[in-house]
């Protein structure tokens, strides 16, 4: 994959007190397959430069047939949260039906409410060029 070329998407969020004019904000979602044992799943995750791995809503594991407790266990924190729990495999990811590669991706029921995954610093962002293009609407990945 020499070149590849994703738009934002645009998502429609709530006005709140410090903004009260915003509908909507652009997000660099990319469609992934996560697959293990002959299984996979299609989802959507965020290109996230401040997430330091890639990592998945817990009930994502079921569909590529892992029960999530059983992987390797990595407390992480984020934005505002300590202590959080995931559980770390082996697996493969393919990114946007075009590139395929195995790297380890964690599991957290942490992030179950958003349905969507993270693609971090370890296992995306060392593996690939990322330029964001705001104005245009658009990031490119590049190996």
């Amino acid at each position: 994959m020499p070149k590849f070329f994703a738009n934002y998407s645009i998502v429609p969020v709530q006005p709140s007190d410090a903004f009260p004019n915003r509908t909507s904000t652009n997000r660099p979602y990319l469609r992934v397959t996560l697959a293990h044992g002959g299984r996979d799943f299609s989802c959507y995750a965020i290109v996230d430069s401040g997430a330091d791995d890639c990592m998945f809503p817990s009930a994502f594991a079921a569909q590529i047939g892992l029960e999530f407790t059983t992987g390797r266990p990595y407390l992480f924190s984020g934005a505002g949260s300590r202590g959080q729990l995931a559980y770390f495999f082996d697996i493969e990811l393919e990114i946007a039906g075009v590139q395929k590669y195995r790297l380890p991706v964690g599991f957290t029921q942490a992030m179950d409410a958003s349905r969507v995954g993270l693609l971090g610093q370890n296992g995306f962002f060392d593996r690939f060029d990322v330029s964001f293009l705001l104005r245009e609407r658009k990031f490119i990945l590049e190996t």
